[in-house]
């Protein structure tokens, strides 16, 4: 005959400054091992604990809750073959319901793993321009926010690049099986302290980058832990773009190997005494993203309108004038007063039936015409622009 061995729920929820542990009957089950996986602007994170249960042989029933707890794909599994698990159910504020056969009395280990709220993760960089290399390296900073009361003592900690797919249609519990991104936690490396901290270590799942940190650390309530990741350095180009009568420098990265998240950055160019602050955009392998700058005092752009001109009228049945075929001729000049040679980018919106005329070397693609040049240092240039269109009255 079977032993049923029922743990009632502690309603007291503990928030001290230790880790938060497992609710059962007059006591706090405390994990023996934590991992830690934090998302990016989800709110939550994939905890999992290694725990002991005192069981019976027999069936054994009981509850578990905690509080931050999300009910969607709560997760347990028996770490030994003396212990197998029946089912999980959802309590409502009794928290989980769990049955476990055990094969004999005794303490049993298991994992559990569940969504838990109030984490978060950004990304800060201090980028260094190296314009005589055409290189930019990136010196990255993570902040992992702890944004909950609960103090999380002792933890692997990981963080996560990737929208997961989970936010689309969450299941409410996994027994037999879990994401592969879930996987990394279990198998997180050694629990060695090494001064300095090695750096984390990256792992490629599919469409997500995981980073593990090689060694616990502490991360208490409504705090923020700062960790310093390796260095990278990317290829670089670099120009001044003209568009609609503003000048603004654009700085051109590609991607290598790894995605880098995006996020704001301090930029220090080696050849000039400015720190500007940008957006370092999300940052994918092979992949080219432009940073937005200030303009350079270096490059000046003027663009004068010479000639505007309605070649041909076009009549309706009642010989009204409903639009003209009419030319534009516009005429930008160039000056290159730094002493380096820079690329120029000339864009131009255009109506959308005009077209390019003249022997200047235009493109046509999204509305603009657009052009780049070269411009030696202490230069002037002048470029022109023809373009016929349909003026609709």
């Amino acid at each position: 005959m079977k032993h049923v061995l029922l743990f009632i729920l502690v309603i007291f929820i503990i928030l001290g400054t230790g880790t938060s542990g497992w609710g059962l009957v007059s006591q706090q089950i405390f994990p023996q091992q934590v991992w830690l996986s934090v998302y990016q602007g989800l709110n939550r994170a994939w905890l999992v604990e290694e725990i002991a249960l005192p069981l019976e042989e027999g069936e054994n029933v009981f509850y578990l809750s905690r509080p931050g707890i999300l009910e969607e794909r709560f997760f347990v599994r028996p770490l030994t073959g003396e212990a197998m698990l029946q089912s999980v159910a959802s309590a409502g504020t009794a928290g989980f319901r769990v049955t476990v056969e055990a094969g004999e009395t005794g303490i049993f280990p298991f994992l559990l793993a569940s969504f838990q709220e109030g984490f978060d993760w950004s990304e800060g960089y201090a980028g260094v321009l190296n314009q005589d290399k055409n290189q930019l390296t990136l010196y990255p900073s993570v902040f992992l926010d702890n944004l909950s009361p609960i103090d999380h003592r002792d933890v692997m900690l990981s963080w996560v690049l990737g929208e997961p797919s989970f936010i689309e249609e969450p299941e409410p519990f996994y027994m037999e099986e879990y994401d592969m991104l879930m996987e990394p936690a279990l198998e997180a490396p050694t629990r060695a302290m090494a001064l300095p901290p090695p750096p984390p270590v990256v792992e490629r799942l599919a469409g997500y980058q995981v980073f593990h940190l090689p060694y616990p650390v502490d991360l208490p309530g409504r705090k923020t832990l700062a960790v310093s990741p390796e260095k990278h350095s990317f290829p670089l180009s670099e120009l001044q773009r003209f568009r609609e009568g503003s000048l603004r420098r654009v700085l051109l990265v590609t991607g290598k190997d790894e995605p880098v998240a995006g996020g704001v950055m301090s930029l220090y160019p080696t050849n000039e005494g400015n720190i500007f602050q940008a957006q370092l955009p999300m940052l994918r392998p092979g992949e080219e993203v432009e940073i937005i700058l200030p303009p350079t005092p270096e490059i000046q752009v003027k663009r004068n309108e010479l000639r505007f001109e309605r070649l041909q009228a076009a009549f309706n049945r009642d010989r009204e004038v409903v639009a003209f075929e009419s030319k534009r001729e516009i005429e930008f000049t160039v000056i290159n007063n730094g002493n380096r040679p820079m690329e120029v980018e000339l864009l131009e919106r255009l109506p959308q039936d005009a077209r390019i005329a003249g022997k200047e070397q235009w493109t046509w693609e999204d509305h603009y015409a657009g052009r780049t040049i070269t411009i030696e240092p202490g230069t002037e240039e002048e470029i022109l622009l023809m373009y016929t269109f349909r003026e609709v009255l």
